[in-house]
């Protein structure tokens, strides 16, 4: 899909106004995660913003599971992206290039459903990939490509899961902008951070702030080994290091046959180790984000909507 510039009705910017400096949401990063607010305990299925969930007592603690499948069939995902699909096809000339092109410049209104369209599909998208880490884990095939590039089980696992590391803040980020683009805040980019969305009035009024310190006490579970990732080195774990200790001692010249296997057998161990308590962070780490994200979109769900009102007055019906 894709997204224009704002034409000559667009490049009004939308008021800006903030509460003062020492106003706004508290920051929480120092809440524990564990404190969160469970919901009721039993289980029982509850039906909200156009999707269902399940909801079942484990143990003593109740949790949600949510897809991304399904978080995409809630109103709020199905009015953004079939409306800004709507709004892309009749303004392209053609659908099929890579760079289409508009037959005109979009109005105000066709530019806020694009816009929040495109954001939307970033947050899904990255949902998306942190839901597929689980099969990454699980998925490695000792391939020719993978023999002769020399990619070990533990290169994988590396890989896989620094990637994944960078992907927990990285969806936190998509989210605020698709907060700015429903509430028509026409922020730049490199203007699109926290305390910028948040402390904005039309926005502080509401009950998004709360929810999107909720998100991120989900998220910054994994900030720090993020920022270890990104500005201090690789990422690192007892059991993927020993693993990669002994992959390393069994590729030098002159070991004991008997001595190589038992590396081996212990660096499988570690893997498999490694491997199976990754799956489970990641599993728990996604129900979480997801419960918050859904919770975020039902929130979103009556601003889309009043936007959308308020600029059909101005604007006309998007097609119309």
């Amino acid at each position: 899909m894709t997204v224009p510039e704002p034409g000559a009705s667009t490049k009004r910017q939308a008021q800006r106004e903030t509460i003062p400096a020492g106003g706004g949401c508290e920051d929480s990063r120092g809440d524990d995660l564990a404190s969160r607010r469970r919901p009721p305990s039993g289980a029982c299925e509850k039906h909200h913003a156009g999707r269902t969930y399940s909801q079942t007592r484990v143990g003593r603690t109740s949790k949600m599971t949510i897809t991304v499948e399904q978080l995409t069939q809630s109103a709020f995902a199905q009015k953004c992206l079939l409306e800004a699909v709507r709004v892309d096809g009749y303004l392209t000339r053609d659908a099929l290039p890579v760079e289409p092109e508009f037959v005109r410049d979009p109005d105000e209104h066709e530019f806020y459903v694009l816009m929040v369209g495109a954001a939307i599909t970033e947050v899904l998208g990255i949902a998306r990939q942190l839901e597929h880490s689980v099969a990454y884990v699980s998925s490695f095939s000792y391939s020719r490509i993978q023999k002769d590039k020399k990619v070990s089980r533990v290169d994988h696992l590396q890989y896989v899961t620094e990637n994944f590391l960078l992907r927990t803040q990285t969806v936190y980020d998509r989210l605020l902008q698709l907060v700015a683009a429903t509430f028509h805040l026409l922020l730049d980019q490199r203007d699109c951070h926290e305390k910028t969305v948040i402390r904005n009035v039309r926005v502080s009024r509401t009950s998004i702030p709360k929810a999107l310190v909720a998100f991120r006490k989900v998220t910054d579970t994994y900030r720090d080994s993020r920022n270890e990732v990104v500005h201090r080195g690789s990422f690192k774990h007892d059991i993927l290091c020993k693993a990669r200790l002994f992959e390393l001692t069994d590729s030098i010249d002159g070991v004991a046959e008997q001595q190589r296997r038992y590396w081996r057998a212990a660096r499988a161990k570690y893997v498999k180790a490694f491997a199976t308590k990754q799956k489970k962070e990641i599993v728990s780490f996604n129900r979480d984000l997801l419960v918050q994200m859904e919770n975020l979109f039902s929130e979103l769900d009556s601003v889309y909507d009043e936007q959308r009102q308020r600029l059909k007055q101005l604007f006309g019906e998007v097609g119309a």
